[in-house]
């Protein structure tokens, strides 16, 4: 994937080699289109309490299995924008969503600075998005001016502050989750949720937490894993004979059935008044 990181990669979709790759590897992490990923889609929705005649916005809509199911609810009355950074992304929701009644409208938008107008809709939602763009502060404010007076906002994101993983050096574990979360993510932004919803004015808030456990070593690795640590080393962030030995840990856990990885991810619900 493009870019000297993941959140890199994410926001530069369109101007890599292979566009697709991304696709396929949502695809992958949601389960083709049923979005229950770690996140879960179908609790994101419980939480929005989309009805009839609700126009909501989702933000980072990716291949638009998220929108689909909220066009549904939205009905004939309502509307489901779905904007995503990536045109790519955007070609194959559309694509998947040909036919659909109510249908889902599709916007290229970058939540930094969207193209709507304040108050337009009574409900947003992003997934796996805050851990990923340049400013989650701004990204928030974004999102809360163009929601109405009364609307309500839904934002899960991934803790990979929380992420555990066994490993007989744990000064080396803990500088590797330290590089993904500041090199690679916003890795606190879970935990940072409930202060972003109070500084953009947003009251009333839940808060949910899960846990998400990864057992599936060779998953974890192709997927995040792999990726993370050959760009710590190619940047000179750690010894590569250490990394080997850690890794090599890791996949002897996976032979035996004992590899874990897992970390929090919060759901952070409130009402802008």
């Amino acid at each position: 994937m493009i870019g000297a990181t993941y959140k890199e990669g994410w926001g530069a979709i369109d101007q890599s080699a292979e566009p697709l790759d991304f696709v396929r590897f949502m695809a992958r992490v949601n389960g083709d289109d049923s979005e229950e990923t770690f996140i879960r889609l179908s609790e994101t929705i419980r939480q929005l309490e989309v009805q009839a005649g609700h126009q909501v916005l989702e933000v980072g809509c990716g291949t638009g299995g998220a929108a689909r199911a909220l066009a549904s609810l939205a009905g004939d009355t309502g509307r489901v924008m779905a904007v995503d950074l990536s045109e790519i992304m955007l070609e194959v929701a559309r694509s998947r969503g040909a036919g659909q009644s109510p249908p889902v409208e599709y916007r290229i938008a970058d939540v930094h600075a969207l193209p709507f107008a304040d108050g337009s809709f009574d409900r947003c939602c992003a997934r796996n998005v805050l851990e990923i763009v340049a400013d989650p502060s701004r990204a928030m404010s974004e999102m809360v001016r163009v929601l109405r007076p009364g609307g309500k906002l839904v934002l899960p994101a991934a803790d990979y502050g929380s992420l555990a993983i066994h490993g007989s050096d744990r000064d080396l574990t803990r500088a590797i989750i330290t590089y993904i979360c500041e090199r690679e993510t916003n890795g606190w932004v879970g935990r940072e949720l409930p202060s972003l919803f109070m500084r953009a004015g947003i009251s009333d808030l839940t808060i949910q937490v899960e846990a998400s456990v990864c057992n599936d070593f060779a998953y974890f690795f192709e997927s995040w894993l792999g990726p993370y640590l050959s760009r710590a080393l190619a940047a000179g962030a750690f010894d590569a004979e250490q990394i080997t030995a850690w890794l090599n840990e890791q996949v002897e856990h996976a032979r035996m059935n004992i590899f874990f990885a897992v970390h929090t991810t919060f759901i952070v619900t409130g009402w802008k008044p």
